[in-house]
């Protein structure tokens, strides 16, 4: 891997961001990420210790031992190079990448047609509901999100909530217009 930020890996650039923040151990991340970006943007011990060695052998992050704790840790410091690959991924003149959504309720109004007769209209309000109580979940974060270290979380925080109320109000409209079709003759 060259140190340029095209060549990070998504998840690679997630922990090279979030190690520019604040030297962080494997477990640290995984911590910030499951308290934070996991709304939109998850990451699995499997993702992340692998990403931290291919960051290591690019020389974008250096280890520095933490004796402190039972079990000795590893943080890990974001290098010049590193943050330079960070500020190139950053600042690139392209469009952000593939957007991905991955959405279960999504997939079900996909395939509604496969749906239990009778059921169609209370499937798509418990989607509904569902997108509900995420927006009132992301609220619910509010004051943790403004101690963490990024100073856009507040946005992504704001987004996240818009797109679940969205969301959640979309659904509910397809529920109230959505009867059953006639069964094919």
């Amino acid at each position: 891997m060259s140190a340029s930020g095209e060549s990070l890996t998504p998840t690679g650039r997630a922990v090279l961001g979030m190690v520019a923040a604040a030297p962080l151990s494997g477990y640290d991340i995984k911590q910030l990420v499951d308290r934070s970006a996991r709304y939109f943007w998850a990451a699995s011990y499997g993702q992340i210790y692998p990403e931290l060695r291919r960051l290591h052998a690019a020389g974008l992050v250096e280890p520095a031992p933490d004796p402190a704790g039972a079990r000795p840790r590893v943080r890990w410091l974001i290098t010049g190079a590193g943050r330079q690959a960070l500020s190139d991924w950053l600042s690139a003149d392209d469009d952000g990448g593939t957007f991905e959504l991955r959405s279960e309720g999504m997939l079900r109004l996909f395939l509604l047609d496969g749906a239990p007769p009778g059921e169609r209209a209370a499937i798509l309000q418990r989607i509904a509901d569902r997108h509900a109580r995420m927006a009132a979940e992301l609220e619910e974060i509010r004051p943790l999100v403004k101690m963490m270290p990024f100073s856009d979380c507040e946005d992504v925080l704001d987004l996240g909530i818009d797109l679940h109320t969205l969301a959640a109000e979309r659904f509910a409209r397809l529920a109230e217009g959505n009867p059953d079709p006639e069964p094919h003759r």
